[in-house]
């Protein structure tokens, strides 16, 4: 059981498992969760007076929390979960493995202000929305794992086949937008009115797979496995969310604008992928690797298809999934002595590239996209009770643009360049402390890139923002009292000015409003009992 509060936010984490022996080579698991999540809070952002952040783009908003809000349905996430895993560790002298799942979410978001385009005279008027989805996922994967000879060396193999339904529902309320005004985004006043933020939609994953690991010498082992899936997505048929507020602004005005519709639709997708991988041990310390692999999905298809216009045909050929090959190269040392250094490279291409545009929608761009970079790890000990250490991480990404010309990726997919420090004691005792550093550099690329890349009606350009460096410094200790064991920390102990990474990259998308700074000095203190 875990609960907290911070910040008008209470958060209770109930989870438990029991393991059951049915026989000498036969087990039971069983697991539950219930997590909640739920603001009550009487602040809201400051759009200025008479919404000017939403209505002037050259208006700076003060980022500061205001005090009135009043909300009916305040933002909340709840999910409960049970899982069951059942383990036969001879069957015809193989492991099976089986394991069935059932996951229910829901989260309600804190409502955000929208503009859509209306008819003359109007011409374009805002809507207030508070949007809620509803998941349920319920899957079954069954695995059989063999011990095999081949050439007098172990090879093992793992087969078998997983299936995942995931039914997706997402609607949004809407508020009396007058006044929503005259209370300066404070005063969140219910309309009667709700629309679908998407279709209902039911996605189904099926897969058949093998796996193998083999020595294929005696310092080189070879993993290599196949996998076919297949994905069938079915969408009810719906009315776009701006063709519906259209429809009823346009009502309130007088004027007759019946909305559009999106027809049901069935998307049928099916892929062969490969996977293949290698070490080598150059030393009892140290070993090199190689790695192969392929993903295969679709992207959020409620979340895209929430922007398409109305009379849009939902099949296969104009909803397709996204096939990624992902291939790392690396070298690791895990010395006797407890030092431990790695050297990363990666370079994954894809086929698909989703875009998050100014306007808050998304759409699917059929061009190529790259994501490549390096991570190292270092820690050393410098006595029995003493580590220091670090990373690094280097990422960068580019689409081709409507010109094929490589444009970088925003900060949503890809991080600026990252590194850590820290430094530990412990007495081996129970009793430690920590002082760690996180070090963010500031980039401009993605948005010089996003001023210039050519566009079309298939690629847009990535909306991004400047993101400007930073480092953040904090404190923690722990030691064991009272049957359990206290933590302490102290985060942003130097009470540093800053925004995150995702906080900035906002700006971009959600204007300036939602690009707030990141906590001061903020103080934590825990005690957990292990039972």
């Amino acid at each position: 059981m875990y609960k907290r509060q911070q910040q008008d936010t209470e958060t209770l984490d109930l989870h438990g498992r029991l393991n059951f022996d049915l026989a000498a080579d036969q087990t039971l698991s069983v697991a539950g969760q219930y997590f909640l999540d739920e603001q009550d809070s009487n602040y809201a952002p400051d759009y200025g007076p008479g919404l000017a952040a939403l209505l002037n783009p050259a208006f700076t908003p003060s980022l500061e929390a205001v005090k009135g809000l009043q909300l009916p349905n305040q933002p909340k996430t709840e999910r409960a979960a049970l899982n069951l895993q059942y383990q036969n560790a001879d069957v015809a002298g193989q492991t099976l493995d089986v394991e069935a799942y059932y996951r229910r979410e829901k989260a309600r978001f804190f409502p955000f202000a929208t503009v859509f385009a209306a008819p003359a005279p109007i011409n374009s008027s805002f809507a207030a929305l508070q949007s809620e989805s509803d998941i349920d996922v319920y899957g079954l994967r069954a695995a059989m794992q063999s011990e095999l000879s081949l050439a007098e060396r172990e090879l093992m193999l793992s087969y078998g086949v997983d299936y995942e339904l995931e039914k997706n529902k997402q609607y949004a309320d809407t508020f009396d937008f007058a006044t929503f005004q005259a209370s300066n985004g404070l005063v969140y006043q219910p309309n009667g009115r709700q629309y679908g933020f998407g279709p209902d939609a039911d996605i189904q994953n099926l897969g058949f797979f093998l796996q193998s690991r083999y020595q294929l010498a005696d310092r080189f082992n070879l993993q290599a496995g196949v996998r076919h899936q297949r994905i069938v997505s079915e969408t009810d048929e719906f009315t776009p969310t701006s063709e519906a507020l259209l429809e009823d602004f346009a009502a309130d005005n007088g004027i007759s604008l019946p909305a559009g519709q999106v027809d049901a639709g069935k998307v049928r997708h099916n892929e062969m992928l490969f996977n293949l991988g290698g070490v080598y041990d150059l030393s009892l310390d140290q070993q090199v690797f190689a790695n192969f692999s392929q993903g295969f999905s679709l992207p959020d298809i409620q979340r895209v298809l929430r922007d398409v216009p109305a009379g849009f045909t939902v099949n296969s050929g104009n909803v397709e999934p996204i096939k990624v090959n992902s291939y790392e190269l690396g070298w690791r040392n895990q010395a006797q002595n407890g030092t431990n250094l790695g050297l990363t490279g990666f370079y994954n291409t894809s086929d698909k590239v989703v875009q998050f545009r100014g306007d808050r929608t998304v759409q699917v761009a059929d061009t190529d996209e790259r994501i490549y970079g390096v991570e190292g790890i270092a820690s050393f000990p410098i006595h029995s009770n003493y580590r220091v250490g670090g990373t690094v991480a280097y990422t960068r990404g580019q689409y081709e643009d409507a010109m094929g010309d490589w444009q970088e990726l925003n900060a949503y997919r890809v991080p600026p360049l990252k590194a850590t420090l820290f430094a530990d004691w412990d007495n081996q005792e129970g009793t430690g402390a920590r002082l760690q550093v996180l070090a963010i550099k500031g980039s401009d690329r993605a948005f010089e890139d996003a001023q210039d890349a050519a566009v079309d009606a298939n690629v847009s350009a990535a909306a991004a923002s400047k993101i400007k460096g930073f480092a953040v410094v904090d404190a923690l200790a722990h030691t064991k009292a009272f049957g359990g064991e206290i933590n302490l920390g102290v985060y942003n102990l130097l009470n540093k000015d800053y925004r995150s990474v995702y906080s900035q990259e906002a700006a971009s998308t959600y204007g300036a409003v939602s690009s707030i700074p990141a906590q001061g000095t903020t103080y934590a203190l825990g005690y957990t009992v292990k039972y």
